[in-house]
């Protein structure tokens, strides 16, 4: 991995130059002096103050690959030689004072002060810059949702993709304006609701547990912390959002949803004393699960809530263990639920009604909007790239999955260094205009034809599947899983040669329709049943990817309740793997996290410990 970052950061061209001369600029490869490589375009301008990167970005764009857009430096006066051509050595060093190239440029008004705080709470970064873009700064797809929720709390009118039209500070305060409306979404009070494309696939999977399939999370609390107050504020959030009241049952045609009503559902906080003295985090999680694995034993998934809740004591300060099932939680939930915790925790301290923010878009309301989408136009309009995909064979030959145990899965933790992270966040991203997950599979890509006889990578691709598929759709706030599944052949062919793989594989997710929601949606809920035969015909690929962005800033705003270490799965021993090979990625710390679970010791022959180390 740090190979591969360092030679995406040095870019040469013609077509650079050619670009510089239509914006009267010059394209320039940046000086060691700086430590860092990234194509520069220099901008003469009438009113620096005024100047409008967007616009030009935009009539870049128009004329080059997305990764060749280059970063702007505006200046005074272009230098020239005495012949009148630009003088290239005379260019100031972008990262010098003669530039304001990524200089910090403060708030100029009211709209943008109020959005620049906002980014910089939901980034954990002490000072951003009106033109700093927001993905080459370490944003990414789940911060972005954080970002629109944020904004709609303080009274901006946005939509969920905006942050992706508009990456900076200056333009998104542009795009956006403010209103006074206050928007009460109700939330059902029962009746059933149809399960979404992810839950399908969850009970596709038939597992031998399937009520124990968790996400959870140690949670700081405060030290004088009254369990009966955080007993109720658990309940008020398991109130206030409906997927807590979902019930699943098995039928004789097929597993089915529904809400029951709000005054059959209550959490109880239990209390354990933990004994370890471990400090490794792997092990705390695996010594509270069995601490608590009885109560897992007994769960019901058709009785709600599908969630546990324990304070746990005897190792340093209480913290309490929440594992809510993965059917009705995904890590941008997660954010929400501590967000409200905090809300309603502080209310119930001080003998008051808590005060939340607006609600979002039900459960259910997406689900329905989900089955429509994939009746309508848009939809069937993918089923022939869909069915490409799925039949593109692999060269990979891996354990079945269905012959290991949860309890039987090799797992190896790898991670970057701190300055190796932060370069493939910030720096590397910037080179290629490219997001992290382009990169990781990039990466992917590159180590898996490097080892196995393949050219070609089938992988699943598992992401957040928020998307934009109806305008009246408020999801900020939603809580849930909405994962999309979806599976895609990356390209292997110049995986020597990471100047060509990254754009092939940025291009090659860049092709992947509707953010990849629509095959979940076609291949579950489409009313033809020879599509949904021909699209599972072929099953999935042996590997999934998953990177959840960053992980290590889940906490309420005042950080009253903080995740401790990140989000990790508490699954029954006995559930089978979902996938021969399993890669999940995130930032955890300053360091980025790379987690292989693996069916066996040796997927296709080669050890699990030797794919990992190639690839970081």
């Amino acid at each position: 991995m740090d190979a591969l970052i360092e030679r995406i950061r040095r870019l040469t061209g013609p077509q650079r130059d050619a670009l510089a001369r239509q914006l009267d600029a010059v394209a320039d490869a940046d000086r060691p002096a700086s430590g860092r490589t990234r194509l520069v375009a220099y901008v003469t301008a009438d009113d620096p103050i005024f100047f409008d990167e967007g616009e030009v970005r935009r009539h870049v764009s128009e004329r080059l690959p997305e990764w060749m857009v280059p970063d702007i430096a505006v200046i005074d006066e272009m230098p020239r030689t005495p012949n009148g051509k630009v003088d290239v050595n005379a260019l100031p060093d972008p990262d010098g004072s003669g530039t304001e190239m990524d200089a910090y440029a403060p708030p100029r008004s009211d709209r943008e002060r109020a959005l620049c705080e906002i980014w910089e709470s939901v980034m954990g970064a002490p000072r951003i810059g009106v033109h700093d873009n927001f993905f080459e700064i370490g944003g990414d797809s789940i911060l972005s949702i954080q970002v629109v929720a944020r904004m709609r709390q303080a009274g901006f009118r946005t939509a969920p993709d905006l942050l992706f039209r508009h990456q900076t500070v200056a333009e998104l305060a542009a795009a956006v304006e403010r209103t006074s409306e206050s928007r009460t979404t109700a939330i059902p009070e029962a009746g059933a609701v149809p399960l979404t494309p992810i839950q399908h696939w969850f009970f596709d999977q038939d597992f031998e547990r399937p009520e124990h399939w968790h996400q959870a999370a140690l949670i700081g609390v405060p030290d004088n912390v009254r369990p009966p107050d955080l007993e109720k504020a658990l309940n008020l959030v398991v109130r206030r959002h409906d997927v807590f009241r979902l019930r699943f049952d098995r039928t004789a045609a097929g597993w089915m949803s529904a809400y029951v009503p709000a005054a059959d559902v209550s959490l109880t906080l239990d209390e354990v004393h933990a004994t370890s003295s471990t400090k490794d985090e792997r092990s705390v999680h695996d010594h509270i699960h069995d601490l608590v694995a009885d109560g897992h034993a007994s769960a019901d998934l058709a009785s709600p809530p599908l969630v546990r809740a324990v304070l746990v004591s005897g190792i340093g300060s209480r913290k309490l263990y929440l594992a809510i099932h993965h059917l009705i939680v995904d890590p941008v939930s997660w954010q929400i639920i501590l967000e409200d915790l905090e809300t309603a925790f502080d209310a119930v301290s001080r003998g008051m009604d808590p005060e939340f923010p607006a609600r979002t878009t039900p459960f259910r309301a997406w689900g329905e909007a989900v089955l429509l989408y994939a009746a309508s136009p848009a939809a069937e309009s993918e089923v022939d790239y869909w069915l490409k995909q799925v039949a593109r064979p692999s060269a990979l030959r891996l354990r079945s999955r269905e012959a290991v145990r949860e309890a039987d899965a090799v797992v190896v933790t790898r991670q970057l260094d701190g300055q190796a992270t932060e370069r493939l966040l910030e720096a590397a991203n910037e080179s290629y205009r490219t997001k992290t997950e382009d990169l990781l599979l990039a990466a992917l890509v590159r180590t898996m034809t490097s080892l196995y006889e393949t050219v070609d990578l089938p992988v699943g691709l598992e992401r957040h599947g928020r998307e934009e598929i109806d305008a009246s759709l408020d999801l900020s706030r939603s809580v849930g899983w909405f994962a999309s599944y979806f599976p895609v052949s990356l390209p292997g062919s110049d995986a020597s040669d990471p100047n060509r793989l990254i754009p092939a594989v940025k291009e090659c997710l860049r092709a992947v329709p509707a953010a990849g929601l629509g095959f979940g949606a076609l291949r579950f809920l489409h009313p033809d049943e020879g599509i949904r035969r021909r699209l599972g015909d072929h099953g999935m690929p042996d590997i999934l990817f998953n990177y959840s962005g960053r992980l290590d800033n889940l906490s309420a705003r005042d950080g009253t309740f903080t995740v401790q270490g990140s989000l990790f799965g508490a699954r029954a021993a006995r559930n089978h793997l979902t996938h021969a090979l399993e890669i999940n990625a995130f930032v955890d710390g300053t360091q980025l996290a790379v987690v292989w679970k693996s069916a066996e010791a040796a997927p296709g022959g080669i050890p699990v410990e030797t794919v990992s180390e190639r690839f970081t």
